[in-house]
């Protein structure tokens, strides 16, 4: 297969989306392009390994580099962890104001933002859907908040995939960042996957979002792979 419509996305933004990463010439990839173009598809997500020189030399000709999507991983232990009183399980079904902000300061990097030449407010549009999805349990497994005098200034979503723990979603409030609360949410983490006798832990970050890698690798997290994504714009 040399692309992929991909459902989801299509019927979220409203348009023919699809996915390519496997060609074997540039004049193979022009005619894939003729194809898509046949197909009606508007936006084709191209996928390429930075070692991979062919693939993002012919990419880089036709799409733009909108995302060095990064996954960083860790193999923890079952032991203790120190776990902080102001993170609790949020069980409600209803998104709040402070949710909907707090994905959307998760995603300030996010290719569906840095690409202009999605619709207005479409990186909003999703990331709503995102959280809406984690909170009633569609997509993530576990929801945390962590609260200061009740306020939710903290987020963490959790889903299991193939007895890997992956961390969906991660912000903690600008107004409060700079006081370990980030660092508290990945012990919350890592107690969680114990407890569920899951010990390797993954998240993705963009590669550009330095503040984040900074953050993962101080918690001990290591660079499993990258991956280049292009937008292409048909």
């Amino acid at each position: 297969m040399k692309y992929e419509i991909l459902q989801w996305d299509s019927e979220f933004f409203g348009f023919k989306i699809a996915r390519i990463d496997n060609f074997t010439s540039q004049k193979d990839f022009e005619q894939l392009l003729e194809e898509l173009k046949l197909q009606e598809v508007k936006l084709a997500y191209c996928i390429a390994s930075p070692q991979n020189n062919k693939a993002n030399e012919t990419f880089s000709k036709f799409a733009n580099l909108v995302d060095k999507k990064t996954t960083f991983y860790q193999k923890i232990e079952p032991k203790q962890y120190q776990l902080d009183s102001n993170i609790e399980i949020y069980n409600q079904n209803t998104l709040t104001p402070e949710l909907i902000e707090l994905a959307l300061q998760s995603g300030e990097f996010s290719r569906f933002k840095v690409d202009k030449n999605f619709p207005a407010g479409s990186f909003e549009k999703l990331y709503t859907k995102w959280i809406e999805n984690s909170v009633n349990k569609q997509f993530d497994d576990a929801v945390y908040v962590y609260k200061i005098e009740n306020k939710i200034v903290g987020l963490l979503t959790l889903k299991d995939k193939q007895n890997i723990g992956t961390i969906s979603l991660i912000g903690v409030d600008q107004s409060v960042r700079g006081q370990n609360i980030g660092s508290k949410l990945i012990q919350k983490t890592f107690y969680h996957y114990s407890q569920k006798n899951i010990f390797d832990i993954e998240v993705v970050t963009q590669l550009d979002n330095h503040l984040a890698c900074k953050f993962y690798e101080k918690n001990n997290f290591k660079i499993k792979n990258i991956q280049n994504i292009y937008h292409l714009w048909l």
